[in-house]
This record gives C-alpha cells, sequence and structure tokens, in this order.
C-alpha cells in the first residue's frame, strides 16, 4: 500500500504491506511532471521527494514494483503547486502615490507575516502582519517578472 501527503514543498510516501506493517529500504518510483525519480524507503517506511516545479497543478504516479516478499502497488497523487509570490503590475504616474507591492506565501499558500527576507546582503526587507512588502524605488529589481512603468 502506498500513502501519499503532499506537506507544502514535498511529497511524502509512505510503503506499507495490507497489515500496515511499514516496508523498508525498498524503491519507490515517482512519476511527475514527464520526470522519474527513484527514490529508497527509510527504515520507518517512508521516502520523500522534494516539489521545485512552476505554480500548477501536476499528476504525481507513484510506484513500488514489488520484490520477491511484496506484491507491486501504485497509486496517484494530485500536486498543486502555490506561487509564493504574488504580485501585480504597475503603472505609476507621476507624483502619484501607487507604490508596488507584493505578498509572499509559503509553499502552503500561507502569508510570511513579519519574516525577514533578503535578496542579497544589502536589502533586508520585512513584511507586514499579511506577508505584503511595499516595495520603494531601490528595491523594485527585486522582482524581475512583474512590469513598472513610470509615467
Amino acid at each position: 500500500m502506498l500513502q501519499c501527503i503532499i506537506n507544502g514543498s514535498r511529497l511524502n510516501v509512505e510503503l506499507s504491506d495490507s497489515d500496515n506493517n511499514l516496508i523498508s529500504n525498498n524503491n519507490v518510483t515517482i512519476d511527475i511532471n514527464g520526470e522519474n525519480y527513484t527514490k529508497t524507503t527509510d527504515s520507518d517506511g517512508k521516502t520523500s521527494l522534494a516539489i521545485n516545479l512552476n505554480p500548477g497543478k501536476y499528476l504525481a504516479n507513484i510506484a513500488f514494483l514489488g520484490n520477491d516478499k511484496y506484491l507491486n502497488a501504485n497509486t496517484t497523487a494530485n500536486v498543486d503547486v502555490l506561487s509564493t509570490i504574488i504580485a501585480n503590475n504597475l503603472t505609476k504616474y507621476y507624483k502619484s502615490n501607487s507604490q508596488f507591492e507584493a505578498k509572499f506565501l509559503d509553499g502552503k499558500g500561507n502569508p510570511l507575516s513579519y519574516d525577514e527576507l533578503f535578496n542579497d546582503a544589502q536589502t533586508a526587507l520585512n513584511s507586514n502582519g499579511n506577508g505584503v512588502i511595499p516595495f520603494r524605488w531601490g528595491v523594485t529589481n527585486f522582482l524581475n517578472f512583474n512590469d513598472l512603468t513610470t509615467l
């Protein structure tokens, strides 16, 4: 039996027999987004795979091929990778008060509240209680995937 739990940025797999006895030191194959990964269960019958994919929905196929003692088993898991940065493009007009903001989340979609975030050794950014960071002109290059237009 294969059991899968998605925990933030990891896909956790537990391998057990029909009596729920954990199966250690056996290979499990995980196929996600066209890539195959072979992981070995630990002494507790568990293994995991770090999920390093772009935000989106994925289907993971997990398989244990069996051996001379255990039959094969397989299952699937829906993996929903959430964006950890949410920001909108901004058109800023001369002398306007509009400000570029970005919201930072953990791998489960929860705001990073009051966490200090670093882009480099010279820039320290602190989020408010909702994970939102307002950017001033010196730090807008931190998010190079959004457009900031000044008119």
